[in-house]
């Protein structure tokens, strides 16, 4: 729900930015973060409906505090490969919460980064590389290449429809979990990279073991 309670369509190329919600608690967003986000949505969609807009805004927000979180200066991410798993698509437009995804490449790229994206739609028109893959069958990042990456991120995932798949294939969430997690240690550069992770269920993690890897590991949640 926007701050208004109305809907109706903004026309981003002719309004000023939008203010941040009230009830955003993302302690790293400044002003200057909200004109980034404000001008990342009006490049993709410029006329959107008010609680879409502010939906949209939301997200890119929260991925810059996170990234913002372990980047405090953001030109550092030029130049970086990096790494956005379950990104999401715009073909899941009207179905899906996430309906104007994938906004962290989209910010990645944005920011001077090199990002690629997985998902297991397929991407359109979008400026980054992008594979195709079922995060719910193991070794599924096998195609990825070994220690090139310098920052991995996973977000809210399994979704519902991807859990609900893990459920009918009956497949073991604790070993694919740890598999994607595994492959996520295995693409990232050893003493460098950066390891972001939100699973939508409980986790439990040999943090210790990551660090040994000089991998800086981070649970989304705790940003």
């Amino acid at each position: 729900m926007n701050p208004t309670g109305q809907t109706h369509k903004i026309d981003l190329t002719t309004t000023g930015t939008l203010p941040t919600l009230p009830d955003m608690k993302l302690p790293l967003i400044d002003k200057v973060d909200c004109d980034l986000a404000f001008q990342l949505m009006k490049k993709y969609y410029p006329l959107l409906e008010e609680s879409n807009a502010y939906e949209c805004q939301s997200s890119i927000l929260r991925h810059l505090n996170l990234l913002k979180s372990v980047y405090p200066n953001l030109t550092d991410l030029r130049g970086k490969l990096t790494l956005d798993l379950a990104c999401g698509s715009r073909v899941y437009e009207n179905k899906t919460k996430n309906a104007f995804d994938p906004w962290m490449p989209r910010l990645l790229l944005e920011l001077g980064a090199i990002p690629v994206g997985v998902d297991l739609a397929p991407q359109i028109d979008e400026q980054f590389d992008a594979y195709q893959a079922d995060l719910t069958i193991l070794d599924s990042l096998s195609f990825l290449p070994t220690g090139k990456f310098d920052f991995c991120n996973i977000d809210k995932f399994p979704t519902k429809s991807a859990m609900k798949v893990i459920q009918e294939r009956k497949v073991d969430w604790i070993e694919l979990k740890a598999n994607i997690h595994q492959q996520m240690i295995r693409i990232l550069r050893p003493q460098f990279g950066i390891l972001i992770q939100n699973f939508t269920t409980e986790f439990d993690i040999e943090v210790e073991n990551i660090r040994q890897l000089g991998i800086n590991h981070i649970r989304d949640e705790e940003l």
